[in-house]
């Protein structure tokens, strides 16, 4: 029979009979070398050292780690129908989420070995890339005409496409694999949480619940570093895929040049392109006939029932039915529209290859040159307005089809879902005609600014410098012209020009924002890998922030080319003003400073103040915040945390030292009252082992002997201190009742010496003269003297 999953001690894997240790163990090697990255592998005992041994031994481990955890999962499997056999529910449904957890680690082990094979085709292609451009293959066969040269073109677009998709999906998969690397320290955590509570565990009832548990999080730990490594080895085909995308577009680029160098333009190629274009103007006309017949029966229709509808007043279906023909009338109204915009289109593409045969084959002026680029320009700007117009068109009719599903779904009679589906069928219908016109658009825009980019590039070849000279020269007199001066203490002059203010106003703003970002992501990224808490987190952030601010301030003094100097009477006169007038400000505010920088007091450490427990909430430019006991805001100005006495329980850390007294009565057995004493802080889950709590006998006091027992905890707040004294104090009084032992109380002792007689006398108070009375005896009379 296999061993009991929870027969295991604490922190050990459990085995299965019949599953081989050595299996185990190089599936355990497998796991932690694939949790450890790609340079683990020279970890293990014998390790490959050629370029595809680390991938094919990793294949292998792999397959023997999933047939491994096929074993495991077989004994778990029928330990679970033992389980289910024996009536044991409990045990039967533990197991089942030991199943459930096994079968999720082999679906990582076998998504790992799927990543592992398509790295293997990624560096295969990145071979045959490599091998193309070494022999030059690529470039065999190449002739220098326009249909290779726009297939290149082609190419090169697509390969463009590619290559940013393939550097976004880089960026999401090392975001998957930061994800799945905190997710194995944090069950790692777990696990160590889960082992020490076996552990310290002192209740024998709990211990198979523990032992569960810790089971449970140790699987999920094996699931999490699988995951990890899947994630290592598929960010890494990420990065191989983009890379032969960028080899790819360089072997591209590289044909492109060659034959643009040599690149002769056929007159019959362009012909056949505008002859192209000819005949599709010839389709449109008879397209636009039926599209003008399909609009006027539509709107007969839409007519009709519009007024079959006012006769016989408002029903829910008749407007349905009306508005199923209002959107095809739409539709047919937009495909006219559509088919005179592709008419106009044509003849702009006619002309632009008109163009493209000129600027490839002729040797056009600059002036020249220039009109052409002003031309495509504009065309290129109205083309994607079209575009971007027609996608917001294609949002809102993919909205009103959604609406019109919704109501398909609910609409319970036959005529109804008949309505709906004729108004869906039109919508349906001119969702396709919107993407099919935005489809033309954009190869009517790819030629236009393909040729374009050649006209570009004509330009920056031309010799245009001497105009670009005189443009220049006029764009500098706007740009350094002096708005004013400024004349520091020495009598040196520094002129402001519009230049530097838009410079200065630039740095300004954009320093400002960046600051900013920067400070937020230094706390959120930065600090927390220095294992910074929250508090020191935010303190840095806002001195990084009153740093770059005084250094963008700098900076813009230096774009505007004023020295500080120029400050400096009138930084004096306003020192003079302002000190006067602001000397508490000024003083908290650099006790504000003094405070994130030694840090004496930090976001969220347990304070005292004046005998005031409370929580700092925040530490601002002129005061910090503090939270009470009371939930109350207690404001306090920062110089009085350091001119005034303060006490941080939690300055280093929050673990401190507490004590408990307690006075037994004389005579009670000490070495018991020690015992019990240790007792009963050993047994309360809050109490730090180490350091190890001690008991103290304090004194012989007047009423009782005194016992101190001392412990550490972990306390934020004084509650949480005060708390835990109570609980250990209940606990003293229930263990000295159940022993005996009583708890000392304010009591007197009268001795009496009863060796001789006992003499009572009785004094009467003194009379109106001052004399006493005789006193009175037990023998007899006493005379006054």
């Amino acid at each position: 029979m296999p061993a009991r999953i929870d027969d295991v001690g604490p922190g050990l894997v459990r085995r299965p009979r019949g599953l081989r240790l050595d299996v185990l163990r190089a599936c355990a090697l497998l796991l932690a070398v694939l949790a450890g990255g790609p340079g683990a592998w020279a970890q293990l005992p014998g390790a490959p050292t050629g370029p595809a041994a680390p991938v094919a031994d990793a294949t292998a481990q792999l397959q023997a780690a999933r047939e491994a955890l096929a074993l495991e999962l077989t004994a778990v499997r029928a330990e679970t129908a033992a389980a289910e056999a024996a009536g044991d529910a409990a045990q039967a449904a533990h197991l089942g989420k030991v199943v459930e957890a096994l079968e999720g680690v082999d679906r990582q082990l076998e998504a790992h070995q799927a990543a592992l094979a398509q790295g293997v085709d990624l560096r295969g292609e990145a071979a045959l890339l490599a091998e193309r451009k070494q022999q030059g293959s690529h470039l065999a066969g190449l002739t220098p005409d326009l249909d290779t040269y726009d297939g290149l073109l082609d190419e090169r677009d697509g390969l463009d496409q590619q290559l940013d998709a393939a550097t976004l999906v880089e960026q999401v998969a090392g975001d998957k694999l930061s994800l799945a690397k905190a997710d194995v320290d944090e069950r790692a955590a777990a696990v160590n949480l889960a082992r020490q509570a076996v552990e310290n565990n002192g209740d024998p009832t709990r211990t198979l619940a523990l032992r569960r548990d810790l089971r449970l999080k140790e699987l999920a730990l094996r699931r999490a570093a699988a995951e990890a490594a899947r994630r290592q080895v598929e960010r890494d085909n990420t990065a191989a895929d983009r890379a032969n995308a960028e080899a790819q577009l360089a072997l591209v680029l590289e044909s492109i040049d060659t034959v643009v160098v040599a690149l002769v333009v056929d007159a019959d190629a362009i012909d056949a392109r505008i002859a192209a274009l000819e005949g599709r103007r010839a389709e449109l006309e008879m397209l636009r006939g039926s599209a003008e017949f399909d609009k006027n029966i539509a709107e007969a229709k839409a007519k009709n029932l519009s007024e079959r509808s006012d006769e016989g007043g408002e029903d829910p279906l008749m407007a349905e039915r009306i508005l199923g023909l209002k959107r095809d009338l739409e539709r047919q109204e937009q495909r006219l529209a559509f088919l005179d915009a592709e008419n106009q289109r044509i003849d702009a593409d006619i002309e632009a290859w008109k163009r493209r045969d000129d600027v490839l084959s002729a040797g056009l002026g600059a002036e020249k040159l220039a009109e052409l680029r002003s031309l495509e320009q504009s065309y290129v700007t109205l083309a994607r307005t079209d575009i971007s117009v027609l996608g917001k068109v294609l949002a809102t009719l993919r909205t009103k089809q959604d609406g019109v599903r919704q109501a398909l779904e609910a609409a319970v009679e036959p005529d109804m879902q008949a309505a709906l589906r004729l108004r869906q069928s039109a919508l349906v219908a001119h969702v396709a005609l919107v993407e099919q016109e935005i489809g033309r658009i954009q190869s009517s825009l790819k030629l236009h600014q393909r040729l374009l980019d050649e006209i570009e590039s004509k330009i920056r070849a031309s010799p245009l410098a001497e105009a670009w000279a005189h443009t220049r020269e006029a764009l500098r007199g706007v740009w350094g012209f002096s708005l004013y001066t400024v004349t520091s203490a020495d009598g040196t002059r520094y002129p402001v020009t519009f230049g530097k203010v838009v410079n200065a106003l630039l740095v300004f703003v954009v320093g400002l924002i960046l600051a900013r970002m920067l400070a937020r992501w230094l706390a959120a990224r930065v600090f927390p890998r220095f294992h910074l808490d929250a508090a020191a987190s935010a303190t840095y952030r806002t001195l990084v922030f009153y740093f770059l601010l005084l250094t963008v301030f700098l900076s813009v003094l230096r774009i505007m080319d004023i020295p500080l100097t120029a400050f400096t009477v009138l930084g004096g006169a306003l020192a003079i003003g302002v000190g006067f007038g602001s000397q508490n400000l000024v003083n908290n505010f650099i006790s504000g400073l003094i405070l994130m920088a030694e840090r004496p007091i930090r976001i969220g450490d347990l304070i005292e103040v004046d005998g005031t427990y409370g929580i700092v909430e925040s530490i601002g430019a002129r005061s910090t915040t503090v939270l009470t006991s009371d939930n109350t805001n207690m404001v306090i100005p920062n110089s009085s945390f350091l001119e005034n006495n303060v006490v941080n329980w939690t300055l280093s850390n929050d673990v401190i030292r507490t004590k408990v007294a307690v006075g037994v009565a004389y005579g009670s057995p000490t070495r018991d009252v020690d015992r019990l004493l240790y007792r009963a802080v050993e047994e309360h889950g809050k109490i730090l082992k180490m350091p190890a709590p001690q008991v103290i006998f304090e004194d012989f006091g007047d009423n009782a002997l005194i016992f101190d027992v001392y412990f550490w905890i972990r306390a934020r707040t004084v509650m949480e201190r005060r708390r835990v004294q109570s609980d250990v104090r209940f606990r003293i009084d229930n263990l000295f009742r159940e022993a005996g032992i009583t708890i000392a109380f304010p009591q007197r002792d009268v001795h009496l010496d009863g060796l001789s007689p006992l003499e009572v006398r009785m004094l009467p108070p003194e009379d109106d003269d001052g004399d006493e009375a005789p006193a009175v005896s037990r023998r007899g009379a006493v005379p006054p003297s």
